[in-house]
């Protein structure tokens, strides 16, 4: 591994170690450093701000199960990011308590939303999509991380299964066409059939 890639992690496990115990908001920059023994220009040479650091950490642990113009999660794909989301529970539940600007729930948001666009244009063989295509990707968008930030606070209760479930059972048809025609979604598509 990288020596650039041990410094991220390294803040990005100290960044979590500190939400266990305080919000948000109240951690700083230079507590990070402190705690991991690195000096404020380290963490700038890598991160632009706090919020940067969390996207990363969503990005690095998270983005894979997420549907991409060069393939599509399935079921278990989603079981899977429930799971890591419950192993971080304290971070994403603060980190998602943060409404400013720069917002972990921004970036998740964005992201899920570019990347079910891209999914779905390839798809369709289309550069550009509907009106109707756009809303349901943001009906599911918004709703996925409202219900899975419900989720986080009620301590992850049901369990990731029975949310992954959840979560495609109510998918907009539109979205849910991209996990049926994955290879890896094969057992959604037979229990469809």
């Amino acid at each position: 591994m990288a020596h650039s890639d041990k410094t991220k992690l390294l803040l990005a496990e100290e960044l979590k170690r500190q939400c266990r115990t305080t919000q948000f908001s109240r951690i700083t920059i230079g507590g990070l450093c402190a705690a991991c023994g690195l000096d404020r220009r380290t963490f700038y040479y890598h991160f632009r701000d706090i919020y940067d650091l969390a996207a990363w950490i969503f990005d690095h642990s998270l983005v894979k199960f997420l549907p991409s113009e060069n393939g599509y999660p399935g079921i278990r794909e989603i079981e899977e990011a429930l799971t890591l989301l419950k192993k971080d529970a304290s971070f994403y539940r603060r980190a998602l308590d943060d409404n400013s600007q720069n917002a972990l729930g921004r970036h998740i948001l964005a992201h899920s939303a570019q990347n079910y666009a891209a999914a779905r244009k390839k798809l369709l063989g289309t550069d550009a999509l509907s009106e109707e295509d756009l809303f349901a990707i943001d009906y599911h968008c918004f709703g996925s991380l409202g219900i899975i930030r419900r989720w986080l606070y009620h301590d992850c209760k049901p369990a990731p299964e029975q949310v992954a479930q959840l979560i495609v059972s109510v998918m907009p048809a539109a979205l849910r066409q991209i996990y049926n025609t994955s290879e890896k979604s094969g057992e959604l598509s037979e229990k469809k059939a």
